[in-house]
Order: C-alpha cells, then structure tokens, then sequence
C-alpha cells in the first residue's frame, strides 16, 4: 500500500467511525490562486457536513462537501490544487506531504488535538484558555470569557507563543527572570508572564521595556488591576537600556537594528535564552550586491535580506554559546512578521564564524550591526 493510499486509508476509518477531525490544505499547486484551505466538521441540525474555506490573500470561499464525498472530494483537490494535507484528531494528528517530482512524505504523531462536530478552532484546547482575565483587560474577550471573533488571530498567536516559551523553558528551575525588550501594547508580555506564574507555578519577574510612555503607564495600570505583582513595564529605548544577570530576553518584531540591539543586551547580561520575532530588515538589504538577476526585483530582495540578516544572527549566537532554532512563530495567513529565532545557552558552534564569513563574501556585506556593536569582526 503506497503512503498515499495508506493516508486515505486512515481518513476512510475516521468517517467510518464518526471521529470529528479537521483538515488544513496547503502549498498550492503551479496556477492555483489559493494560498491554502482550511476543512473542518459542521453540525447542521444533525447533519453532519464539512465546510471548505479557501483562501486568497485577500478573499475567502467556502464550500459545503457532504460527508460522504469528502474522501473522493479530497482525492480530487490533492491531485490538482494542493501538495500538503495536515489532518487533526483527537487521537492524533498526521500530514501528507508532496512535492512536484512526485515524492510523497506520511508523517503521523501520537498528540493531537481536541476537534468537536463543530470542528471550531475554539475548541482546541489551548494553554492560555479564552476566560483567562487579562485577555479580557486587553480588549481581545468578552466579560463572559469569550475570544472576541476579530481578535480570533491574536489568541492563536498568543497560544502559539506560550506554546514555544513552555517548550524552551521545560526543566528550568522554579525562578526566572525576563526583560521584554520593545513590549508595545504587551498582549505576549502579559501571556508569558500568566502562563508561567499560572500554568507552570514558576516565580518569574518580568519587566516589559517600551518607548511610548502612555503605554507603559496603562499596562502598568492593567498588572496591578490583575494582581501581576512582579510584571512591570518602563519607558526606555532598547538601545539605552542595560540589563544585570538575567534568564531571558525577549524581542519580539523590534524594527530593523532594535533586534541587534537586544540581541547585544542578551548577550551581555549572560542570558539563559533569547527570543527573537524579528521585523525590517533595512541594515543589510543596503549592503547586498546585486551579482545576478535574481535580486533585481525589490521583493525578492527584501525576502533575501531577510534570510540572510537572520541567519547571521542565528550563527552570532552559535557562536557565542547557544543552540539556535529559527522557524515560522505563526503562520503568514496571520501576520507576515512570522519568522522566530530562539536561542539556549549551550555548546559554541565551531563553524559558525566561517559560516558568517562565507555568507557576507557570498552578497558582498561588509558588516552585520551585531559586529559593530560586539566590536568583533567576522
């Protein structure tokens, strides 16, 4: 039985056995308009359905498949509109991955994912619940507890990123200490610290630093509303603040250099681990020569400058000591600020200032502002 077979197969035994589960199409097919497509379980008066909504960048279409078409319904789109098929169940959760030379890829894994016949993604359950109270002193649910439906993004986010901070921080000892360099309106500032102080019972002191000092003034107001006794926020620029030992870093879509900067302070106040959400990338896309014709186009060359402002960044902290991650924080149907860098003190890559050194003489760089403000040169 072929891995495509062997995925149909198990979607068969699904139906059969009325498991709720939801389906998330994506990696369009050459001359499909649509980014991706989400199938999930609907409850219609009994009737049991599934929704498909497809989506462009700027529109969405939903179709209504019965569920006794959906197997040949899907059968059909993966062979002409989508590579990739993610499906989520309670039991577990599988994907089917293809590629245009044909390769097929069936991954499953054991955890999975709460899906009622509603098949609605507030059912999911997430770390940080909808009835958490500093969502609702924020604006993004309701007095009753519920996820506002133009706020639905932000709550994914949100869960997205605690999600990645409990992965990183899982055994680390009952105490941490975490400065937020560039907080903002600190939606994330204040699902860190109420995941860990409450999820995983750790002593953490957290300290949000933001320019705007309205903001800091009402976000101040809003932890003691809460009762956050060792969340607190300060008007600084990243750039003049200058941390004592600390566990951990946050930066999260900080603008072009800010991120550097905060890298620096990271490093200098020895921290355990550094979380990045870069944004702008201006500082390198300057430098990088124009050799061929792949970068001529201004998109394509912001993407370039992207990649490679944060790869050497990636490699800086291997080189200074960490083990580095660097992958999608949530994805770009939400926000096209989507790349992640996580670092953790570990081990110093031996390679990684030859590596630096290859990709600044491969796009003609002549420094990185992380050399300039480490006054070391690679």
């Amino acid at each position: 039985m072929s891995k495509k077979e062997l995925f149909f197969q198990d979607i068969k035994q699904l139906l059969d056995g009325g498991i709720p589960f939801k389906m998330i199409l994506s990696k369009p097919r050459p001359g499909i308009e649509m980014r991706s497509a989400i199938i999930t379980l609907i409850d219609e008066e009994g009737q049991l359905r599934f929704k498909q909504v497809e989506k462009t960048a700027t529109q969405h279409f939903t179709k209504i498949i019965p569920y006794d078409d959906l197997l040949t319904h899907l059968k059909e789109t993966l062979e002409s509109r989508f590579y990739h098929c993610e499906m989520m169940t309670a039991g577990g959760n599988a994907a089917l991955l293809q590629n245009l030379k044909g390769t097929v890829t069936y991954l499953r894994k054991k955890t999975g994912t709460t899906i009622t016949a509603e098949g609605h993604d507030r059912e999911k359950s997430y770390l940080i619940p909808e009835d958490a109270a500093f969502l609702q002193k924020l604006g993004i649910a309701s007095s009753q507890g519920r996820v506002f439906e133009q706020s639905t993004r932000k709550f994914r986010q949100i869960n997205k990123y605690a999600e990645i901070i409990d992965g990183l921080v899982d055994g680390h000892r009952k105490h941490l200490s975490i400065a937020d360099m560039g907080s903002g309106k600190a939606y994330l500032t204040f699902a860190l610290y109420y995941h860990l102080t409450h999820n995983r019972q750790m002593e953490v002191s957290l300290t949000g630093y933001e320019l705007r000092p309205e903001l800091v003034a009402l976000c101040n107001q809003y932890a003691r509303e809460l009762g956050y006794d060792k969340l607190r926020f300060e008007a600084a620029n990243i750039e003049e603040i200058t941390l004592e030992k600390i566990d951990m870093v946050v930066s999260l879509h900080a603008c072009d250099i800010a991120t550097d900067m905060a890298i620096h302070a990271g490093l200098k106040a020895d921290a355990q681990y550094i979380v990045l959400a870069p944004c702008c990338h201006k500082q390198i896309r300057k430098q990088i020569e124009l050799r061929n014709g792949i970068l001529k186009h201004g998109i394509l060359l912001e993407r370039q400058a992207e990649i490679v402002t944060d790869a050497i960044r990636a490699l800086v902290l291997e080189d200074k000591g960490y083990k580095t991650q660097v992958f999608e924080f949530i994805s770009a149907e939400h926000t096209s600020k989507n790349t992640m860098i996580i670092a953790k003190k570990s081990k110093s890559n031996p390679h990684a200032a030859l590596e630096i050194k290859d990709i600044k003489e491969t796009y003609g760089i002549r420094y990185h502002y992380l050399e300039k403000l480490l006054e070391s040169r690679y």
